[in-house]
């Protein structure tokens, strides 16, 4: 600030003279407010350093629910709307892009594993990092020395654990090595299964009302789970029953009862979208097909019937229960798609999803690779990531929302909203990629030729080219099994027992 200085008295003291212009400047227009702090006649430091944070965490929930209700237009059309606008993006960029989408993904998860085994190498001390990396005062150590591994692993540098990257690094190199040869003698598969899923993308065409079908799954869940709660609140109240064991019975009942409601919604929710996209399937026809699959459900539901050393003992115990849960999630949602496509009951649904696995087993497993990294990872993640950010930009470059908010807010919780419905939208992804799975297998397995598959299904699964080789002789086996009146089974969609395809 420029100033003219003028000497007053034989001090030589100055003084700095402002001008009119530097006076404007320097004016600040301030607000005086009076605050009144009100405390317990008996508290202490202590207890008033307690009330002030509680009421830290009471102010941040208020600035947290004032900014979401200032938003909240933004954040359900952010957070509900665009979800759901993406799916129909992601479909129809699967329908033209699946083969580069799909192998894109493989690729990377390669890269992800070839990534990690660098990492386990790099801190078992295999691996010696460039001077640009690790730094010029450690240009010489490896990832494992003292400096670095404090650097970029936050913890102490020891031969045990050097010892242990490197059995990790054994085993996470023998993994990468299994995983590429698996894909390489799969290839096959996975082009079948690109296939598949560019068929499981026309469905969007006749049935669009699929994306939005997990919404009234979200309505019964809410409605089963606010039943759950009332009921368990009833049950616990201290004047309804009299005894405390009798109360907890009920209470241990009323919390099974709710989830195993949950569940079967859930499985009537997948078994109605499977009957769906099954009758799309061999009829290609948009006729509602009501709740037959829900009806199906139903009836097959009805008649499906040393302290270290304990530690590790326990900890193996709850792995074999997790991988024995995972292997029966993944036989019921079969399980699922092959009631809604013969009507038969869980049990012998169950017992045809392993005849499949067996029969089938490589297919099976890229099937269910390519669906976890389509529904996981590009649905399940970049859209609420998408979504969050879509949000926090534009809400940032609103001025009369930053003056009394931050965006941040807002952007959490369409993120955490983005997260349900994509994963609503992934599990519709799942149930259609296993449905056309299922009765593409079946159309081979029972009708030769297969009369239900679609031109670019026939080229995928080599069913063109299996005719072509077989020449001749398959029109006599045509003519045969035409004589003997076996050559195709028809479609019977509806009657339990009976199969679809």
């Amino acid at each position: 600030m420029s100033a003219a200085a003028a000497s007053h008295g034989g001090g030589g003291e100055a003084r700095e003279v402002l001008t009119d212009a530097q006076k404007e400047a320097c004016e600040a227009k301030v607000r005086v407010d009076t605050a009144q702090t009100f405390r317990s006649a008996d508290g202490d430091d202590e207890t008033d350093a307690l009330t002030r944070k509680l009421a830290s965490y009471v102010a941040l929930t208020l600035a947290f629910a004032e900014s979401v209700f200032d938003s909240l237009s933004t954040v359900l059309v952010l957070g509900v709307a665009m979800p759901v606008l993406l799916g129909f993006v992601y479909a129809m960029l699967l329908y033209f892009l699946a083969g580069l989408v799909i192998w894109l993904l493989v690729t990377l998860l390669i890269l992800g594993m070839c990534f990690l085994d660098f990492l386990l190498c790099a801190h078992a001390g295999w691996i010696v990092l460039p001077s640009w990396l690790v730094g010029p005062a450690n240009s010489t150590a490896v990832l494992s020395g003292s400096g670095a591994e404090v650097a970029l692993l936050g913890g102490d540098s020891s031969a045990s654990n050097e010892d242990l990257y490197g059995f990790l690094a054994v085993v996470a190199l023998a993994v990468t090595l299994m995983l590429l040869l698996w894909i390489c003698f799969s290839y096959k598969a996975i082009v079948r299964t690109i296939a598949i899923t560019e068929e499981a993308t026309k469905v969007f065409s006749t049935l669009p009302a699929l994306m939005v079908w997990p919404f009234v799954e979200l309505t019964f869940l809410i409605g089963a789970l606010v039943y759950g709660i009332f009921a368990l609140a009833v049950i616990c109240h201290p004047s309804v029953w009299g005894g405390d064991s009798l109360t907890a019975l009920f209470a241990v009942c009323q919390v099974a009862g709710t989830l195993w409601m949950i569940q079967f919604i859930h499985a009537c929710d997948y078994t109605t979208m499977s009957a769906a996209v099954a009758y799309w399937f061999v009829t290609t026809n948009a006729q509602n097909d009501g709740c037959c699959g829900a009806e199906k459900c139903c009836k097959g539901w009805a008649g499906a019937d040393g302290n270290c050393l304990v530690k590790m003992a326990f900890r193996c115990a709850m792995c074999a229960l997790w991988c024995l849960e995972k292997s029966i999630e993944f036989v019921s949602y079969y399980a699922y798609v092959n009631i809604a496509i013969d009507g038969t009951c869980f049990c012998v649904a169950c017992k045809d999803t392993f005849g499949l696995i067996i029969k089938y087993p490589a297919q099976t497993a890229v099937n269910n690779l390519v669906k976890r990294l389509l529904c996981g990872v590009l649905l399940g993640l970049s859209t609420p990531c998408i979504a969050a950010v879509a949000t926090f930009l534009y809400l940032d470059g609103q001025e009369d929302f930053t003056e009394k908010h931050t965006p941040l807010y807002p952007a959490g919780t369409v993120f955490v909203l983005a997260f349900f419905v994509a994963g609503g939208i992934s599990n519709v992804f799942e149930a259609i990629l296993d449905t056309v799975y299922l009765c593409a297998f079946q159309d081979m397995d029972l009708n030769s030729p297969p009369i239900y598959l679609s031109d670019s299904m026939r080229e995928a699964l080599g069913v063109d080219a299996a005719e072509e080789e077989a020449g001749k002789s398959a029109d006599y086996y045509k003519k045969a099994s035409s004589d003997a009146g076996r050559g195709k089974v028809q479609p019977s969609v509806g009657g339990p027992g009976g199969s679809m395809l």
